[in-house]
């Protein structure tokens, strides 16, 4: 984590995983949330991406998948330029780890369109499962 600045130190951590201190270490893949409290009790609540160590079969995936436009308003589209198979999903999560959108990609075709005009206009993680594996990746909604 970068260094704190402002607030009167010292400052606690706490993170969404049960962790304590500035520094964890031995993650796994995913959305971690942290809120840093100052010694009067003011805090800040941060999230935190932790990406996951990729073989080549996941490089491959994650850089095959064509994601547009981003930033987006009310349609994404996903061309993976192969056929997406069965169980391929996306969530998209705000800013505090929230699921505000689910959406299962058609099998059997290169190109989904996404209807996503339903959330409202942010900073969204969305989360892609193919083929058992998963990535994530940072969409902006205008």
């Amino acid at each position: 984590m970068n260094a704190i600045t402002g607030g009167f130190p010292p400052y606690s951590f706490a993170w969404s995983n049960g962790k304590t201190g500035q520094n964890i270490n031995n993650l796994k893949s995913g959305l971690y949330f942290v809120t840093v409290t100052d010694s009067i009790g003011c805090n800040l609540t941060d999230t935190v991406f932790v990406g996951p160590i990729m073989g080549t079969q996941l490089f491959v995936l994650r850089n095959s998948v064509k994601i547009f436009p981003n930033p987006f308003t009310t349609e994404l589209y996903f061309n993976s330029g192969e056929i997406f198979p069965e169980n391929s999903t996306l969530k998209l999560r705000d800013v505090i780890g929230r699921i505000v959108f689910e959406f299962e990609f058609k099998a059997g075709i290169t190109e989904n369109r996404v209807d996503v005009g339903v959330i409202p206009s942010g900073v969204y993680v969305a989360e892609f499962r193919f083929s058992g594996f998963q990535f994530t990746t940072k969409l902006f909604r205008q």
